[in-house]
Protein backbone atom coordinates (compact mmCIF):
# COMPACT_ATOMS: atom_id res chain seq x y z
CA UNK A 1 0.00 0.00 0.00
CA UNK A 2 1.40 3.13 -0.86
CA UNK A 3 1.19 6.33 1.47
CA UNK A 4 -1.26 7.97 -0.79
CA UNK A 5 -3.47 4.66 -0.28
CA UNK A 6 -3.20 4.77 3.63
CA UNK A 7 -4.15 8.65 3.51
CA UNK A 8 -7.28 8.23 1.11
CA UNK A 9 -9.74 9.89 3.48
CA UNK A 10 -7.49 12.97 2.40
CA UNK A 11 -8.12 13.10 -1.43
CA UNK A 12 -11.93 10.87 -1.56
CA UNK A 13 -14.13 13.45 -1.02
CA UNK A 14 -17.00 10.06 -0.39
CA UNK A 15 -15.10 9.24 2.60
CA UNK A 16 -17.01 10.58 5.91
CA UNK A 17 -14.51 12.28 7.88
CA UNK A 18 -16.57 14.10 10.69
CA UNK A 19 -19.19 12.28 13.20
CA UNK A 20 -22.38 13.50 10.00
CA UNK A 21 -22.37 12.35 6.97
CA UNK A 22 -22.34 15.78 5.62
CA UNK A 23 -20.41 14.26 2.10
CA UNK A 24 -24.06 13.19 0.93
CA UNK A 25 -25.84 16.78 1.45
CA UNK A 26 -26.97 18.34 -2.02
CA UNK A 27 -24.47 21.08 -3.20
CA UNK A 28 -25.13 24.32 -5.45
CA UNK A 29 -22.92 27.09 -6.80
CA UNK A 30 -24.69 29.80 -4.80
CA UNK A 31 -26.32 29.97 -1.12
CA UNK A 32 -30.49 29.50 -1.45
CA UNK A 33 -30.89 33.28 -0.65
CA UNK A 34 -31.00 35.77 -3.33
CA UNK A 35 -27.99 38.25 -3.08
CA UNK A 36 -28.74 40.73 -5.61
CA UNK A 37 -26.06 43.10 -3.71
CA UNK A 38 -24.91 46.00 -3.18
CA UNK A 39 -23.35 44.25 0.46
CA UNK A 40 -21.97 46.40 2.56
CA UNK A 41 -19.53 46.01 5.22
CA UNK A 42 -20.89 46.64 8.75
CA UNK A 43 -18.78 47.77 12.00
CA UNK A 44 -18.17 45.26 14.69
CA UNK A 45 -19.66 48.16 17.03
CA UNK A 46 -22.85 48.24 15.32
CA UNK A 47 -24.41 45.60 17.12
CA UNK A 48 -27.47 45.09 19.62
CA UNK A 49 -25.07 44.46 23.04
CA UNK A 50 -23.55 47.63 21.84
CA UNK A 51 -26.79 49.53 21.39
CA UNK A 52 -28.12 48.54 24.58
CA UNK A 53 -24.84 48.57 27.07
CA UNK A 54 -24.25 51.97 26.02
CA UNK A 55 -27.62 53.61 26.92
CA UNK A 56 -29.99 53.87 24.04
CA UNK A 57 -32.72 52.67 25.73
CA UNK A 58 -32.37 53.37 29.38
CA UNK A 59 -29.89 53.16 32.13
CA UNK A 60 -31.83 50.55 33.90
CA UNK A 61 -31.17 48.47 31.09
CA UNK A 62 -28.17 49.31 30.37
CA UNK A 63 -26.77 48.16 34.19
CA UNK A 64 -28.48 44.72 33.62
CA UNK A 65 -27.30 43.99 30.29
CA UNK A 66 -23.89 45.13 31.98
CA UNK A 67 -24.55 42.46 34.53
CA UNK A 68 -25.39 39.79 31.75
CA UNK A 69 -22.95 36.93 32.48
CA UNK A 70 -22.62 37.16 36.01
CA UNK A 71 -26.61 36.53 36.79
CA UNK A 72 -25.59 32.37 37.40
CA UNK A 73 -22.62 30.82 38.78
CA UNK A 74 -21.90 28.20 36.79
CA UNK A 75 -21.78 30.70 33.55
CA UNK A 76 -19.75 32.89 34.95
CA UNK A 77 -17.51 30.31 35.87
CA UNK A 78 -16.92 28.83 32.87
CA UNK A 79 -17.13 32.42 30.81
CA UNK A 80 -14.25 33.32 32.65
CA UNK A 81 -11.77 30.20 32.31
CA UNK A 82 -12.57 30.92 28.43
CA UNK A 83 -11.49 34.77 28.49
CA UNK A 84 -8.30 33.68 30.67
CA UNK A 85 -7.77 31.11 28.25
CA UNK A 86 -8.10 33.25 25.38
CA UNK A 87 -5.73 36.50 26.59
CA UNK A 88 -3.23 33.75 27.39
CA UNK A 89 -3.20 32.30 23.80
CA UNK A 90 -2.96 36.16 22.36
CA UNK A 91 0.11 36.39 23.92
CA UNK A 92 1.46 33.10 23.25
CA UNK A 93 0.78 32.31 20.22
CA UNK A 94 4.39 33.27 18.39
CA UNK A 95 4.40 31.11 15.12
CA UNK A 96 7.71 29.49 16.94
CA UNK A 97 7.47 26.10 18.22
CA UNK A 98 9.76 24.26 20.05
CA UNK A 99 9.95 21.91 22.70
CA UNK A 100 10.00 22.64 26.21
CA UNK A 101 14.08 22.51 26.34
CA UNK A 102 13.99 25.07 23.65
CA UNK A 103 14.93 22.31 20.73
CA UNK A 104 13.18 23.17 17.54
CA UNK A 105 10.18 20.35 16.63
CA UNK A 106 10.47 18.21 13.56
CA UNK A 107 8.73 20.05 10.41
CA UNK A 108 6.10 17.83 9.11
CA UNK A 109 5.56 17.23 5.37
CA UNK A 110 3.17 17.88 4.28
CA UNK A 111 1.24 17.74 0.65
CA UNK A 112 0.52 20.76 -2.40
CA UNK A 113 -2.69 19.40 -2.93
CA UNK A 114 -5.29 21.70 -1.42
CA UNK A 115 -8.19 19.37 -1.13
CA UNK A 116 -5.31 17.23 1.04
CA UNK A 117 -4.80 20.37 3.14
CA UNK A 118 -8.44 21.02 3.25
CA UNK A 119 -9.60 17.82 4.68
CA UNK A 120 -6.35 17.38 6.61
CA UNK A 121 -7.40 20.81 8.58
CA UNK A 122 -11.43 19.42 8.69
CA UNK A 123 -10.23 16.24 10.44
CA UNK A 124 -8.25 17.79 12.87
CA UNK A 125 -10.77 20.17 14.06
CA UNK A 126 -13.05 16.98 14.01
CA UNK A 127 -10.27 15.31 16.13
CA UNK A 128 -10.68 18.18 18.58
CA UNK A 129 -14.29 18.00 19.13
CA UNK A 130 -16.16 19.44 16.21
CA UNK A 131 -19.41 18.17 14.68
CA UNK A 132 -19.76 19.91 11.20
CA UNK A 133 -16.40 21.34 9.50
CA UNK A 134 -16.50 23.57 5.88
CA UNK A 135 -13.93 25.45 3.86
CA UNK A 136 -14.31 28.68 2.23
CA UNK A 137 -13.21 31.89 0.65
CA UNK A 138 -13.92 34.50 3.08
CA UNK A 139 -16.64 36.26 1.01
CA UNK A 140 -14.95 39.98 1.00
CA UNK A 141 -18.68 41.62 2.87
CA UNK A 142 -18.43 39.60 6.07
CA UNK A 143 -15.41 41.74 7.20
CA UNK A 144 -16.16 43.87 9.75
CA UNK A 145 -15.15 47.41 8.45
CA UNK A 146 -14.06 48.23 12.07
CA UNK A 147 -13.44 46.47 15.24
CA UNK A 148 -15.16 47.48 18.83
CA UNK A 149 -12.70 50.39 19.09
CA UNK A 150 -13.24 51.45 15.55
CA UNK A 151 -9.85 50.58 14.33
CA UNK A 152 -9.85 49.29 10.66
CA UNK A 153 -10.30 46.16 10.03
CA UNK A 154 -8.05 44.42 7.27
CA UNK A 155 -9.72 42.24 4.42
CA UNK A 156 -5.99 39.84 5.04
CA UNK A 157 -7.71 36.62 4.64
CA UNK A 158 -8.18 34.67 1.94
CA UNK A 159 -9.79 30.91 3.29
CA UNK A 160 -11.92 30.35 6.71
CA UNK A 161 -11.99 26.62 7.96
CA UNK A 162 -15.43 27.08 9.62
CA UNK A 163 -16.54 24.93 12.34
CA UNK A 164 -19.76 24.14 14.14
CA UNK A 165 -19.37 22.73 17.90
CA UNK A 166 -23.23 21.27 19.50
CA UNK A 167 -24.56 22.43 22.74
CA UNK A 168 -24.97 19.54 25.30
CA UNK A 169 -27.58 17.62 23.61
CA UNK A 170 -28.59 16.41 27.30
CA UNK A 171 -28.51 19.84 28.91
CA UNK A 172 -30.45 20.57 25.42
CA UNK A 173 -33.59 18.19 25.97
CA UNK A 174 -33.50 19.19 29.47
CA UNK A 175 -34.03 22.65 29.26
CA UNK A 176 -36.92 25.36 28.36
CA UNK A 177 -34.91 27.75 26.98
CA UNK A 178 -35.24 30.35 29.62
CA UNK A 179 -33.80 29.09 32.45
CA UNK A 180 -30.61 29.02 35.15
CA UNK A 181 -28.44 26.90 32.70
CA UNK A 182 -28.83 28.70 29.44
CA UNK A 183 -25.78 30.64 29.76
CA UNK A 184 -23.74 28.23 31.16
CA UNK A 185 -24.43 26.07 27.93
CA UNK A 186 -22.95 28.93 25.94
CA UNK A 187 -20.23 29.51 28.01
CA UNK A 188 -19.28 26.13 27.55
CA UNK A 189 -19.61 25.51 23.94
CA UNK A 190 -17.80 28.86 23.42
CA UNK A 191 -14.89 27.24 25.35
CA UNK A 192 -14.82 24.58 22.77
CA UNK A 193 -14.74 26.75 20.19
CA UNK A 194 -11.80 28.58 20.99
CA UNK A 195 -9.91 25.67 21.97
CA UNK A 196 -10.56 23.92 18.47
CA UNK A 197 -9.84 27.83 17.08
CA UNK A 198 -6.28 28.30 18.91
CA UNK A 199 -5.18 24.67 18.43
CA UNK A 200 -5.70 25.14 14.40
CA UNK A 201 -4.46 28.36 14.41
CA UNK A 202 -2.00 27.55 16.01
CA UNK A 203 -0.91 24.02 13.74
CA UNK A 204 -1.54 25.84 10.49
CA UNK A 205 1.24 28.17 11.74
CA UNK A 206 3.58 25.28 13.00
CA UNK A 207 2.96 24.27 9.10
CA UNK A 208 4.06 27.69 7.63
CA UNK A 209 1.40 29.34 6.76
CA UNK A 210 -0.43 32.37 8.61
CA UNK A 211 -3.57 32.06 10.46
CA UNK A 212 -5.90 33.98 12.92
CA UNK A 213 -8.75 32.65 15.13
CA UNK A 214 -11.71 34.37 14.25
CA UNK A 215 -13.89 33.80 17.51
CA UNK A 216 -15.76 35.05 19.89
CA UNK A 217 -14.06 38.49 21.07
CA UNK A 218 -11.22 37.78 18.04
CA UNK A 219 -14.32 37.89 15.36
CA UNK A 220 -12.99 39.69 12.53
CA UNK A 221 -16.07 39.08 10.52
CA UNK A 222 -19.71 37.98 10.24
CA UNK A 223 -20.03 34.34 10.90
CA UNK A 224 -23.11 33.64 9.15
CA UNK A 225 -21.89 33.99 5.67
CA UNK A 226 -19.33 32.10 6.64
CA UNK A 227 -21.15 28.99 7.85
CA UNK A 228 -23.20 29.62 4.35
CA UNK A 229 -20.21 30.07 2.39
CA UNK A 230 -18.77 26.75 3.71
CA UNK A 231 -21.70 24.75 3.40
CA UNK A 232 -22.79 23.70 6.98
CA UNK A 233 -25.92 25.71 6.66
CA UNK A 234 -29.29 27.36 5.28
CA UNK A 235 -30.33 31.01 6.42
CA UNK A 236 -33.60 30.52 8.23
CA UNK A 237 -35.98 32.67 10.05
CA UNK A 238 -34.21 32.82 13.41
CA UNK A 239 -31.75 35.08 11.62
CA UNK A 240 -28.60 32.18 11.70
CA UNK A 241 -27.95 29.58 9.27
CA UNK A 242 -29.52 26.46 10.73
CA UNK A 243 -27.68 23.32 10.37
CA UNK A 244 -29.72 20.40 8.76
CA UNK A 245 -28.28 17.22 11.29
CA UNK A 246 -29.01 19.52 14.62
CA UNK A 247 -30.84 22.42 13.91
CA UNK A 248 -30.19 25.66 15.77
CA UNK A 249 -28.02 24.28 18.84
CA UNK A 250 -24.54 25.00 18.35
CA UNK A 251 -21.94 27.53 18.71
CA UNK A 252 -19.75 28.95 15.29
CA UNK A 253 -16.22 29.51 15.45
CA UNK A 254 -13.29 29.79 12.75
CA UNK A 255 -9.78 30.57 11.35
CA UNK A 256 -8.61 32.47 8.47
CA UNK A 257 -5.56 31.68 7.13
CA UNK A 258 -3.23 32.40 3.71
CA UNK A 259 -2.84 28.56 3.83
CA UNK A 260 -4.32 27.57 -0.34
CA UNK A 261 -7.28 25.11 0.55
CA UNK A 262 -10.38 23.83 -1.88
CA UNK A 263 -13.66 25.30 -0.42
CA UNK A 264 -16.89 23.74 -0.25
CA UNK A 265 -19.74 24.83 -1.78
CA UNK A 266 -23.33 25.91 -0.28
CA UNK A 267 -25.93 23.07 0.84
CA UNK A 268 -29.53 23.42 -0.19
CA UNK A 269 -31.73 20.95 2.49
CA UNK A 270 -35.13 22.87 1.57
CA UNK A 271 -34.64 24.85 4.46
CA UNK A 272 -36.21 27.89 2.33
CA UNK A 273 -39.58 26.54 1.98
CA UNK A 274 -39.56 25.00 5.46
CA UNK A 275 -39.20 28.05 7.24
CA UNK A 276 -41.85 30.46 4.82
CA UNK A 277 -44.57 27.81 6.31
CA UNK A 278 -43.49 26.83 9.80
CA UNK A 279 -42.77 30.17 12.08
CA UNK A 280 -42.72 28.66 15.22
CA UNK A 281 -39.81 30.19 16.14
CA UNK A 282 -41.67 33.65 15.69
CA UNK A 283 -44.58 32.32 17.37
CA UNK A 284 -43.09 32.02 20.58
CA UNK A 285 -40.09 34.86 20.46
CA UNK A 286 -40.32 36.20 23.87
CA UNK A 287 -38.45 39.51 22.85
CA UNK A 288 -41.25 39.36 19.54
CA UNK A 289 -38.21 39.70 17.53
CA UNK A 290 -38.56 37.78 14.63
CA UNK A 291 -40.37 38.24 11.26
CA UNK A 292 -43.69 36.14 10.87
CA UNK A 293 -43.87 38.00 7.59
CA UNK A 294 -42.14 36.98 4.62
CA UNK A 295 -38.38 37.54 3.80
CA UNK A 296 -36.68 41.10 2.74
CA UNK A 297 -34.06 42.43 0.55
CA UNK A 298 -31.39 43.73 3.64
CA UNK A 299 -28.40 45.17 2.82
CA UNK A 300 -27.87 43.47 -0.71
CA UNK A 301 -29.13 40.53 0.57
CA UNK A 302 -32.56 38.06 1.39
CA UNK A 303 -33.41 37.43 4.83
CA UNK A 304 -35.72 37.21 7.53
CA UNK A 305 -36.20 40.92 9.48
CA UNK A 306 -34.79 40.09 12.61
CA UNK A 307 -35.08 43.03 15.26
CA UNK A 308 -31.63 41.84 17.34
CA UNK A 309 -32.27 45.17 19.66
CA UNK A 310 -35.79 43.96 21.06
CA UNK A 311 -33.86 40.55 21.52
CA UNK A 312 -31.12 41.80 23.72
CA UNK A 313 -33.53 44.16 25.64
CA UNK A 314 -35.76 41.60 26.54
CA UNK A 315 -32.86 39.15 27.51
CA UNK A 316 -31.40 41.81 29.93
CA UNK A 317 -35.09 42.78 31.07
CA UNK A 318 -35.35 39.12 32.32
CA UNK A 319 -35.61 37.22 35.65
CA UNK A 320 -35.85 33.62 36.59
CA UNK A 321 -32.87 32.48 33.94
CA UNK A 322 -29.63 33.69 32.46
CA UNK A 323 -30.26 33.56 29.04
CA UNK A 324 -32.95 33.45 26.47
CA UNK A 325 -32.80 30.22 24.11
CA UNK A 326 -36.67 29.81 22.91
CA UNK A 327 -36.64 30.25 19.38
CA UNK A 328 -33.63 27.21 19.46
CA UNK A 329 -35.54 25.03 21.67
CA UNK A 330 -38.85 25.72 20.03
CA UNK A 331 -37.33 25.32 16.38
CA UNK A 332 -38.55 21.87 15.19
CA UNK A 333 -34.99 21.93 13.27
CA UNK A 334 -33.63 21.22 16.45
CA UNK A 335 -35.47 18.20 17.20
CA UNK A 336 -34.11 15.29 19.66
CA UNK A 337 -32.49 11.72 17.81
CA UNK A 338 -29.88 13.93 16.17
CA UNK A 339 -26.90 11.91 17.54
CA UNK A 340 -24.44 10.79 14.60
CA UNK A 341 -26.08 7.23 15.34
CA UNK A 342 -29.26 8.42 14.26
CA UNK A 343 -27.91 9.52 10.69
CA UNK A 344 -26.06 6.18 10.01
CA UNK A 345 -28.50 4.98 7.64
CA UNK A 346 -29.13 7.85 6.53
CA UNK A 347 -28.86 8.36 2.28
CA UNK A 348 -29.03 12.07 1.70
CA UNK A 349 -32.57 12.57 0.88
CA UNK A 350 -33.95 15.88 1.95
CA UNK A 351 -37.52 14.26 2.33
CA UNK A 352 -36.34 11.96 4.64
CA UNK A 353 -34.46 14.81 6.66
CA UNK A 354 -38.21 16.94 6.23
CA UNK A 355 -40.18 14.74 7.33
CA UNK A 356 -38.56 13.92 10.80
CA UNK A 357 -38.75 17.68 11.00
CA UNK A 358 -42.36 17.80 10.46
CA UNK A 359 -42.69 15.21 12.97
CA UNK A 360 -41.10 16.72 15.77
CA UNK A 361 -43.13 19.89 14.86
CA UNK A 362 -46.50 17.87 14.43
CA UNK A 363 -45.31 16.47 18.13
CA UNK A 364 -44.88 20.21 19.53
CA UNK A 365 -48.41 20.90 18.18
CA UNK A 366 -50.19 17.59 19.95
CA UNK A 367 -48.62 18.73 23.21
CA UNK A 368 -49.83 22.32 22.51
CA UNK A 369 -45.78 23.09 22.37
CA UNK A 370 -45.24 22.53 26.09
CA UNK A 371 -41.79 20.46 25.34
CA UNK A 372 -40.77 17.54 27.45
CA UNK A 373 -37.57 15.92 26.14
CA UNK A 374 -36.48 14.54 29.46
CA UNK A 375 -38.47 14.72 32.21
CA UNK A 376 -36.55 14.52 35.41
CA UNK A 377 -33.18 15.11 33.55
CA UNK A 378 -32.81 19.19 34.94
CA UNK A 379 -29.30 18.68 36.21
CA UNK A 380 -28.52 21.95 37.40
CA UNK A 381 -29.42 23.84 40.67
CA UNK A 382 -31.66 26.95 40.58
CA UNK A 383 -30.49 30.52 42.36
CA UNK A 384 -31.51 31.27 45.87
CA UNK A 385 -34.59 33.09 47.01
CA UNK A 386 -35.47 33.41 42.65
CA UNK A 387 -38.21 32.13 41.06
CA UNK A 388 -37.35 29.97 37.85
CA UNK A 389 -39.20 29.66 34.92
CA UNK A 390 -41.62 27.01 34.54
CA UNK A 391 -41.59 24.84 31.26
CA UNK A 392 -45.24 26.44 30.05
CA UNK A 393 -44.45 30.25 30.42
CA UNK A 394 -44.84 30.93 26.74
CA UNK A 395 -47.51 32.39 25.07
CA UNK A 396 -49.29 31.91 21.66
CA UNK A 397 -49.54 34.59 19.41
Amino acid sequence: MTERDERAILYDDTMQLGPYPDHLLKRVDSPTVAMPGPIERRSQRDNAGTHVRRGDYGQEIADRAAGFFFRYPLGSVIGDVRTRMTKASESALSGKFTTFDGTPLPKLDIPSDPKALSRNLKALAYFMGADAVGVCEVPPHSYFIEDNEGNPNERKWKYAVVFLKRNDPATTWATNGRDWIVDATAQRTYLFTNVISETLTSYIRMLGFEATNNSLHNFSTLMAPLMIAAGLGEGSRIGIPLNPFFGADFKVGSVLTDMPLLSDKPIDFGLQDYCKRCGICARFCVGKALSHGEKEIYNGYEKYIVDADKCFVSTAEMDGGSNCFVCIMMCPWTRPNTLPGDFKDWDGSVDALIASVDARADELRRNDFKRNDAPGSKWWFGVADTPEFGSDEFSID
